[in-house]
């Protein structure tokens, strides 16, 4: 005995007529009717959640009756998202994979070309990472790259992209430096000495201090 707007969040509701049947042309619900969409419902606590909506058209005694059949799609959209997420970010550290960067790599090169700025590529590797491993353990050689990781993307700009290839191997993408060469190399080179600078202070592996060094290319 509710009306249809109970279910329906904000902006949908203020504008739903209360009796779409009134009149096909203004409310388009030809348009609806067989086909199936998908939109947000709400909740009787007040939030919103994605749903699956198929409208039916039943005569009864020749007057219209609409049937809409609602499913939640929530744990579907979750389990797409993390579908997605596994494709392009790399389980360890949660930054992106080798997939995504060079998605990344080659949409930056087209809107370079664009806009004549320059950017640079970082290739960076731990010193001796081997050591780690073969002493303390690969879980201490795991929980190293994940503090690296978090460190890296602290270092770099909101627009800019720190991605692991797998093993003590990260890039790091820069975009939108400079006009000209001397200047975006001086940006990249300022970029190359803070990261450097991140291995002045010990990493805590098994919560025991560790330091290392790195190798960066440009």
């Amino acid at each position: 005995g509710m009306n249809i707007q109970a279910l329906m969040p904000e902006p949908f509701r203020g504008e739903h007529p209360g009796e779409p049947a009134h009149d096909h042309s203004s409310t388009g619900l030809k348009r609806i009717i067989g086909s199936s969409r998908e939109l947000s419902a709400r909740h009787q606590d007040g939030h919103t959640f994605p749903i699956h909506l198929a409208m039916s058209e039943v005569l009864r005694d020749g007057q219209p009756t609409y049937i809409g059949l609602v499913r939640d799609i929530t744990q579907q959209r979750q389990a797409e998202a993390e579908i997605a997420h596994l494709a392009f970010f790399e389980q360890l550290t949660g930054l992106p994979n080798r997939r995504l960067l060079l998605d990344r790599l080659e949409r930056a090169l087209r809107t370079s070309e664009r806009s004549g700025k320059m950017g640079a590529l970082l290739m960076l590797d731990l010193d001796d990472f081997k050591t780690l491993n073969d002493t303390w353990g690969h879980e201490a050689g795991d929980q190293l790259l994940v503090e690296l990781a978090q460190r890296l993307t602290g270092t770099v700009r909101e627009g800019d992209t720190v991605a692991r290839l797998g093993g003590d191997e990260f890039v790091l993408l820069l975009e939108n430096l400079a006009d000209d060469r001397a200047t975006a190399a001086a940006h990249a080179e300022a970029v190359v000495l803070k990261v450097l600078a991140l291995f002045s202070q010990p990493f805590h592996p098994q919560q025991r201090e560790y330091l290392t060094t790195a190798s960066v290319g440009v």
